[in-house]
């Protein structure tokens, strides 16, 4: 099951979406089967902005050192299952 965040820049939080993504969002799809995490940046939003939901993430992601995830800066090339 895939679950969709997008990145709060002004709260630095991920708040989960179930609608709606925009051009200037910067959001993460969590594959809970497969332990990965894909990053998606938006054509509208800035290299600064995923650098930053980066940074955020790997903060969040060392809060749970027991679960091994795995992450994917997603490119043109989006995998099928998304």
């Amino acid at each position: 099951m895939l679950k969709t965040y997008i990145f709060n820049e002004s709260t630095d939080s991920w708040i989960e979406e179930h609608s709606i993504l925009l051009y200037q969002d910067l959001c993460i799809f969590l594959d809970e089967e497969r332990n990965k995490i894909y990053i998606w940046n938006g054509p509208k939003s800035s290299k600064e902005k995923l650098e930053k939901g980066k940074e955020s993430l790997v903060k969040l992601i060392s809060n749970y050192p027991n679960r091994q995830l795995e992450i994917e800066i997603l490119s043109k090339k989006i995998p099928a299952l998304i």
